[in-house]
């Protein structure tokens, strides 16, 4: 239901990447770890990793390799593939938080239903809707902004990202438990959360399919310019 061109490319990318040599397929992923949604939309991803195996490929064939064409600075040709491109989707943006956030509230809600609440209907804190959204903003920033950021670094400086986020999420914990009205509960059905998220991700998704045709036109090579 959901097959998009990104799925027919990424799919093709993966058959050609196992194919590739050792060396190459390192460098690749070193330099698609920098690359996020946030900088670039997922058909460019995908369209600029064809092209850089396809690099890889006609270099093999010349007796080289992209170590060698590209150099020790990974980030500065990261940096070069990003500004080439086509930029980010903000719809790509939306509706990727939209999907994340509705698995998140699904997952949530129902986990609470089945172990810890013991039913489809409970008593909670109004503030649980405000507290899970911003859990999964920070989560869904720290991966798409600060990973690519750190991926490259080596020692601490490489897993930053990791207590950054660990920092901003207890920090939003101990915000939420500070606000939280203790007079303000409420009874939560959690029947017409967990109907309202399964929706809103089927709706994200189709929507996502129609952006990434609209995409896909004029498609571009990104790499072969840059060496």
């Amino acid at each position: 239901m959901f097959k998009t061109e990104v799925t027919l490319l990424r799919k093709d990318n993966i058959e050609q990447f196992k194919a590739l040599a050792l060396e190459d397929r390192q460098i690749i992923m070193d330099i698609m770890s920098g690359i996020s949604i946030f900088k670039v939309n997922t058909y460019d991803i995908q369209v600029i990793q064809r092209d850089l195996i396809g690099m890889a490929q006609e270099l093999r064939m010349r007796n080289s390799n992209l170590q060698e064409a590209i150099g020790g600075d990974i980030r500065s040709f990261v940096d070069e593939v990003v500004k080439n491109s086509a930029g980010p989707s903000g719809i790509e943006l939306l509706l990727s938080f939209l999907s994340r956030l509705s698995v998140y509230f699904f997952a949530s809600f129902l986990y609470s239903s089945l172990v810890t609440s013991g039913g489809l209907i409970w008593s909670g804190y109004s503030s649980i809707f405000l507290r899970e959204l911003g859990m999964v903003l920070i989560l869904f920033i720290a991966e798409g902004l600060l990973a690519p950021l750190f991926i490259n670094k080596i020692g601490f400086q490489k897993r930053f990202h990791l207590y950054t986020t660990f920092a901003l999420l207890a920090g939003w914990v101990v915000i939420m438990h500070f606000f939280i009205d203790r007079n303000n509960r409420i009874d939560i059905n959690v029947k017409p959360i967990l109907l309202a998220a399964a929706n809103i991700f089927a709706v994200a998704q189709y929507l996502r399919k129609l952006n990434i045709s609209r995409l896909a036109k004029g498609k571009k090579n990104y790499i072969q310019d840059l060496l």
